[in-house]
């Protein structure tokens, strides 16, 4: 089981900097804040192997109590973290989740976008993967700033 975190983890943070790398262009950051996000976006689930395993893989509707269990991820991985990373990329990696830093901070929503995105076209055992377009209409339905151009999410790159 704990092999499968790992795994999980791993394969969804690859994902994470890939759409994160795609964002940035749209957003058009400077090279160091695109170099801070890749990191985190690397990173910013490590919290995750302090959840309980029958907690983040349950398949039935978690309880308000796991919500807030798997919620602190977040501030784990910047626990995990914290001594051995800037404190731009912590706090990207610790706020990623948080709605109020989503809607004033662009690199935070950026991280979170990418995050968001892969949750929802990943298949999970608890539900299945959403299509790359309803995706993008989902995420656009939950952002304040609606002049950004997600489709580049799922386009090919040269």
């Amino acid at each position: 089981m704990y092999l499968i975190i790992v795994k999980d983890v791993i394969s969804h943070s690859l994902r994470v900097m890939n759409y994160t790398n795609k964002l940035c262009k749209e957003f058009k950051i400077s090279k160091k804040e695109k170099t801070n996000l890749i990191i985190a976006a690397l990173l910013h689930d490590i919290g995750k192997f302090m959840v309980p395993k029958k907690t983040l893989f349950k398949k039935s509707q978690l309880s308000i109590d796991e919500k807030e269990i798997i919620n602190k991820h977040s501030e784990y991985s910047y626990e995990i973290l914290k001594w051995a990373l800037s404190k731009e990329i912590l706090y990207l990696i610790k706020n990623h989740h948080n709605q109020e830093e989503i809607n004033k901070n662009n690199l935070i929503r950026i991280l979170h976008i990418a995050d968001v995105y892969d949750a929802l076209t990943s298949e999970r055992v608890y539900k299945k993967a959403m299509s790359k377009e309803d995706a993008v209409k989902e995420i656009e339905r939950n952002l304040k700033n609606k002049n950004l151009d997600l489709n580049v999410l799922y386009q090919k790159t040269a």
